[in-house]
């Protein structure tokens, strides 16, 4: 019989002892089951063969009630997972500890992720796409396992599954190191897919087309898509804009190196049109010029952005590509290249050598505010038919 709380409450003791042994059919609990003593006490149990003396042995799991039949179940997957590594688990411990791979995480959250400036994203990756085995006894999670996680991800979102991968190495590693691992199961994972560059740049006609339709999409997202094609700024930087960050009167926004995906504070020219949007934003007693709840940023971008590919008519684009427009514009206007570089608030401009992104601290304002009115200037007589005001 297949064990249940339901059996196990309602077994009772005989003169001697005697056993029940779980037919779950699973080839995991493979000689699991419960041993009842005369005196009523029910103790779980996992029979095997050990690998070491090829004789049968037994390690107990634990009593009933104060072992739950799950984690009874959990400790048998990982003993039989020991067992097919070679070890004898009778020799390891009197009672096998299982540590699921949910544990793992929290504690590599913990001691790593949590010093981390971009930890939380992580660890929210993993959680999501790892949910399925997150309940799942470490040692028994394998290779295969979780390469089909990651393949399947590539099959709608291959960029993602190499991130994904990419997130997963450092954690297993970790693990292993501290012996929660007995071999690292994403070694030999290759990435999923093969990454290129985007080239995307988008036509003077699309871009008026994406500033004509964003209004229709109300607050927080019509000014958002604005100013980010104002600004070429990071979506998430410009999600977590404050309003104590902007000095309204020198058209200054500063990124405060807490929320910079450099590390460092960054400040922003502001052109007027962009000042001018964000006057226009609606007063809703929020800290955050973005938000849909008041009390955290703006999020919900892919449904958004498949909204303004409606209203827009614009295919095949994402909000990243604003930038590579923007600094590909401002080139073509006479803006040096180190300059234009700068304008995507990277630390250290591609155009730049080594020796300069050593010595060369300046973030350049005064050339990067210039670069920004001429952008501004382009962009206007493309978007002239709207004015940048966005009401609820």
């Amino acid at each position: 019989m297949s064990l249940t709380d339901r059996s196990l409450k309602s077994a009772k003791p005989k003169q001697s002892v005697y056993r029940i042994r779980d037919a779950s059919g699973d080839a995991e609990l493979k000689g699991f089951g419960v041993t009842i003593a005369p005196a009523g006490t029910k103790t779980f149990f996992l029979g095997y063969t050990s690998p070491i003396s090829g004789k049968r042995r037994q390690v107990t799991l634990g009593r009933y009630p104060s072992t739950s039949l799950k984690d009874a179940r959990q400790k048998a997957r990982v003993a039989r997972a020991s067992i097919t590594l070679g070890n004898d688990p009778a020799d390891q411990n009197d009672n096998v500890a299982a540590i699921t791979l949910g544990a793992g995480l929290d504690l590599y959250a913990r001691a790593r992720l949590d010093h981390q400036r971009t930890g939380r994203t992580t660890e929210r990756d993993l959680r999501r796409d790892f949910e399925a085995l997150l309940s799942r006894p470490l040692s028994i999670i394998t290779t295969p396992m979780l390469a089909s996680i990651i393949d399947t991800k590539a099959q709608t979102a291959p960029t993602m599954a190499n991130r994904l991968l990419g997130y997963a190495g450092p954690w297993f590693r970790w693990m292993t190191a501290r012996g929660h691992c007995v071999q690292n199961p994403i070694r030999g994972i290759e990435k999923p897919a093969q990454e290129h560059s985007r080239e995307r740049v988008l036509k003077a006609e699309e871009l008026a087309a994406i500033w004509d339709a964003a209004p229709k999409l109300g607050y927080p997202f019509g000014p958002f898509v604005q100013l980010l094609l104002l600004t070429g700024v990071r979506r998430e930087e410009m999600a977590g804009m404050r309003f104590d960050e902007i000095d309204f009167g020198k058209g200054l926004w500063t990124v405060p190196a807490a929320r910079s995906n450099t590390g460092a504070a960054i400040r922003i020219p502001l052109s007027s049109r962009a000042v001018n949007v964000l006057r226009g934003i609606p007063d809703t007693a929020s800290a955050f010029v973005f938000s849909t709840t008041g009390k955290k940023p703006v999020s919900g971008f892919s449904k958004m952005k498949n909204k303004l590919d409606r209203l827009s008519g614009v295919a095949d684009w994402r909000l990243h590509d604003f930038r590579r427009t923007m600094v590909s514009a401002m080139v073509d206007l006479g803006v040096d290249a180190t300059t234009a570089d700068r304008c995507l608030n990277h630390t250290g401009a591609a155009t730049m050598s080594t020796v300069q992104r050593v010595y060369q601290r300046s973030d350049l304002l005064d050339a990067r505010r210039r670069a920004m009115d001429a952008w501004e200037n382009w962009v206007t007589p493309l978007i002239q038919s709207n004015q940048g005001s966005v009401t609820e």
